[in-house]
């Protein structure tokens, strides 16, 4: 995963055109082949171990994720509080107050995490996406390797438990535009 995480951000910040084609065409060249290996007949498979260990990731990351959504609710009703305060002890021109405000929430907005979130976000709206999840996950949950962990079956719903956790982020971002 750190290999990849980090090849993506190398190729992602790559600005010569025939040094991204170069590296695609390496990819190119590695799935070919891999599929002449199955076309002959090799067919590599996840042992066990390997399964088990990227299902901890899986599981892990999931909870991961869930908990980013909390804190940037957190960070949300920090900002929510602190406006509000402001509002209460305002002396000044009301242009100002909100002019300040305005802003305070852009720049959550703006941040890396609230971009973040956003990005994130947006992809769990896609409904292709949720259902390639939904079946992805009872898919794992069916291999026999993952059965052996008895997995918390509260996983299969993780990414409608992150759709609920981002909805309550997004109710108060709309709450801090009024």
């Amino acid at each position: 995963m750190v290999f990849e995480l980090l090849q993506q951000m190398i190729e992602g910040t790559e600005t010569k055109p025939e040094v991204r084609i170069a590296e695609l065409e390496k990819k190119r060249a590695v799935l070919e082949e891999e599929i002449q290996k199955l076309r002959d007949g090799h067919l590599d498979v996840l042992d066990d171990a390997r399964v088990k260990n990227r299902f901890q990731q899986v599981a892990a990351t999931a909870r991961e994720l869930l908990a980013d959504f909390r804190e940037v609710d957190a960070n949300f009703s920090a900002l929510d509080r602190e406006v509000r305060e402001k509002i209460t002890t305002w002396e000044g021109g009301k242009g100002l107050q909100l002019q300040q405000n305005f802003g305070a929430r852009d720049q959550i907005s703006d941040s890396d995490q609230g971009r973040s979130f956003r990005a994130f976000w947006d992809l769990l709206m896609s409904p292709s996406l949720q259902e390639e999840l939904t079946t992805s996950l009872a898919r794992v949950f069916e291999l026999p390797a993952v059965r052996q962990l008895i997995p918390d079956r509260r996983l299969l719903r993780s990414h409608y438990d992150w759709l609920e956790a981002g909805e309550v982020t997004q109710r108060k971002v709309a709450r801090l535009s009024e």
